[in-house]
């Protein structure tokens, strides 16, 4: 997993047997060129009070030396500056000469930055009351916050407090014998197996097949949890409450399915609910002794870290729901802003509200992507304020236990600490880091893009 804005010398991070680990280029630490992997390259896994994995070229033998042996190097030997040697050793085994590295000095001057400013993250995984913001002084027109996704052609939603999570299609489901054909089956979300049913098959559209695109959304009430496959959410996103009216022209086995229809311009959103689909026929006996079956440990009662999880690239990345205020899809314009701070595409009119937009792949240095339909912005409220991010795609919105979340390596937070801490999901062999808003974006830069927003309320009247 590579980690942005981190030194050179950093390759990324790796999962060795349940512990997220550094791996180090040896190479890149000396100043020599790269060369591919092959065969014989393999990575030494040394302890620096962390530990990390260092990436050689070749492991030639192992052989045992006394202290004695080792010559005090006042040369450079070949590529190597003699400030980082321990010694040479004379005619040992079948090698005139051998040069012993001061490996702890090479690490120390190469990410000297990280490991002064983070010597040992303290940072626990979970959000602290204090790092949330502050609203009480900030007015906003009440606001009902959905998760809209789509069903063939059709856009439907549920109220976030209804949504426990939203996740990527299971590598299996276990089907029941005559079941309805709107349940799928059973799947395993972590410990516990939940009920999963097509609402396509339900509202009697054709089956398109799973895509790369199709999400479960797992919704819940009290006890009950219940998946639902659907083709693509699209956004989750704050509507004025007055968008909201009353359900009215829909299909006769529907009707009690949707409570409301939200209006948006010419976008019209089918409210579901909850409590109608939770009352559908799913077969909870045999779920039951499916549990018993499987021996299934009852969840205990754990600290969860609620995310949103996102892709930059190849690499996925996390934050936590307490910051998001929506995600929304890409505008068909932005407007762009004269001397703005780098990474600061623009600015965009999201339903009456000025929001300053920023590209978090330039932020971290990537380079910059074309405009397409999987981009998502995710927006977040920081000091008053709220910014848009695009973010290459949006994957999940999962709830993950304190157990699976641990601090990010020292070395690896060469970023201005914008990633404080690491999901390790050993078992679905994922790594995600964990962003901190606060961290992306400067004093200055909140200053400036404070000012931007200001001077475009001022032109248009806003």
């Amino acid at each position: 997993v590579k980690v942005p804005l981190a030194p050179p010398a950093l390759l990324g991070l790796t999962n060795l047997r349940g512990k997220v680990i550094p791996v180090v280029s040896m190479r890149r630490l000396f100043g020599i060129p790269d060369e591919l992997f092959n065969e014989s390259t393999r990575a030494i896994v040394v302890d620096f009070g962390e530990n990390i994995a260092v990436v050689v070229d070749q492991i030639l033998s192992v052989i045992s030396v006394s202290d004695d042996q080792i010559e005090v190097a006042d040369t450079e030997q070949g590529l190597v500056s003699s400030e980082f040697l321990k010694g040479i050793v004379r005619d040992a085994g079948s090698y005139e000469l051998i040069a012993v590295l001061e490996l702890e000095s090479v690490i120390e001057k190469n990410f000297k930055s990280e490991i002064q400013q983070h010597p040992k993250s303290s940072f626990s995984g979970g959000i602290k009351e204090s790092d949330l913001e502050t609203r009480d002084d900030i007015e906003f027109e009440e606001e009902k916050q959905i998760v809209c996704f789509s069903l063939e052609d059709e856009e439907y939603a549920f109220y976030i407090d209804a949504v426990q999570e939203i996740v990527q299609w299971p590598d299996r489901i276990v089907q029941i014998p005559n079941s309805p054909n709107y349940f799928l089956g059973i799947m395993r979300l972590r410990e516990r197996f939940i009920p999963l049913i097509s609402l396509s098959a339900l509202f009697g559209y054709s089956h398109n097949g799973v895509k790369d695109s199709s999400r479960i959304v797992v919704i819940n009430k009290g006890k009950r949890s219940l998946g639902i496959a659907v083709d693509k959410v699209n956004e989750v996103m704050r509507v004025k409450s007055s968008y909201f009216k009353e359900a009215s022209d829909v299909l006769d086995q529907k009707e009690d399915m949707i409570t409301s229809i939200c209006q948006i311009n010419e976008r019209l959103i089918s409210i579901l609910s909850v409590d109608s689909i939770l009352n559908l026929d799913i077969k909870e006996a045999e779920m039951k002794d499916l549990n018993q079956s499987e021996q299934l440990i009852e969840e205990k009662e754990e600290e969860e870290n609620h995310m949103v999880t996102f892709k930059l690239g190849q690499e996925e990345y996390a934050v936590s729901i307490n910051f998001v205020q929506e995600i929304v899809r890409m505008p068909d314009s932005i407007t762009v802003v004269p001397n703005a701070p780098a990474g600061v595409e623009g600015i965009i009119n999201l339903r009456g509200t000025v929001l300053p937009i920023i590209d978090l792949r330039q932020k971290i240095g990537m380079e910059r992507l074309d405009k397409n339909e999987r981009q998502r912005i995710l927006v977040f409220l920081m000091n008053g304020t709220k910014m848009g991010f695009i973010v290459d795609s949006v994957t999940e919105v999962i709830r993950l236990p304190q157990r699976y979340i641990e601090p990010a390596p020292s070395i690896s937070m060469g970023n201005d600490g914008f990633i404080e801490s690491i999901a390790n999901l050993t078992d679905q062999k994922r790594i995600i880091q964990i962003l901190n808003p606060r961290k992306l974006v400067s004093d200055s830069e909140m200053e400036s893009i404070s000012e931007i927003e200001e001077e475009f309320k001022e032109e248009t009247g806003d």
